[in-house]
């Protein structure tokens, strides 16, 4: 976590989307229809492969595309630790 703490500001840093690259292992989302009801369930999986902002990402045996700004490193701090602890805003 310590990569991900600003030094300045002991806030935390963004995501930086334009880093991911093939290989990488990332969360992403998956939609699961209930009924009526849509649930978003977050998964991990392998990046296969980018065109412009689609990522390919192969998850038990399945390749899912979706928005790179729907995903988030593997290492990468939870959504709710940036709501608790905030967003580094540090030009650094």
């Amino acid at each position: 976590m310590k990569k991900w703490k600003c030094p300045k500001c002991k806030k935390y840093k963004p995501i930086k989307h334009s880093d991911t690259k093939i290989g990488d292992i990332i969360f992403f989302y998956i939609d699961k229809i209930k009924g009526s009801k849509i649930e978003k369930i977050l998964k991990r999986g392998d990046v296969i492969g980018i065109q412009n902002k689609i990522v390919s990402v192969n998850y038990s045996g399945g390749v899912y595309q979706c928005d790179i700004l729907n995903t988030y490193p593997f290492r990468a701090p939870a959504q709710i630790v940036y709501n608790i602890f905030g967003t580094c805003c540090c030009d650094e």
